[in-house]
């Protein structure tokens, strides 16, 4: 079993599920007090979603280079997958919005205002360019790079 960052999984997701929670029995107010918790988004975890998954997307990046350099497709694929996959999660805190879900969330992430232009497009046009060749692979990975870094700068000027 993969821990739980390396599945893509991670627990800001409990505060979003908390946040969009609509209780039709609350006698005692534990789901409403718990929401005073995370509705405004708290930006001491802002600011912290944005520092931990900014970092560790440029180390999935980094990471793969090596790989893609001996053409390992399959690692370089699962670490293509982490580079869009956290920068999307800062995209989200940049934005105050809770990611409970990843499906979907590189295109609903592209309409957030923190984000590159044609964020999602960029995404996906380097995701459907993994191929077995060294070079291709290293190109990929520049390609994820350059948007990580263009999130970074967005995210962090919000």
């Amino acid at each position: 079993m993969c821990p739980p960052a390396a599945c893509g999984f991670s627990t800001t997701i409990y505060a979003g599920e908390v946040f969009h929670d609509v209780s039709f029995h609350d006698p005692d107010g534990v789901p409403a007090d718990l929401r005073t918790r995370v509705d405004p988004y708290p930006e001491r975890m802002r600011a912290a979603v944005i520092e931990k998954f900014g970092w560790e997307s440029g180390s999935s990046v980094t990471t793969a280079t090596s790989a893609a350099e001996r053409g390992d497709v399959a690692y370089v694929t699962g670490c293509a997958f982490r580079t869009v996959s956290c920068p999307t999660q800062v995209l989200f805190a940049a934005e105050r919005r809770y990611l409970t879900n990843e499906k979907g969330s590189v295109a609903l992430a592209d309409g957030f205002a923190p984000a590159p232009a044609g964020y999602a497009d960029r995404a996906g046009d380097a995701l459907a360019s993994l191929a077995r060749s060294p070079r291709d692979l290293v190109s990929v990975l520049d390609r994820l790079r350059a948007l990580r870094d263009d999130v970074l700068r967005g995210a962090r000027s919000t």
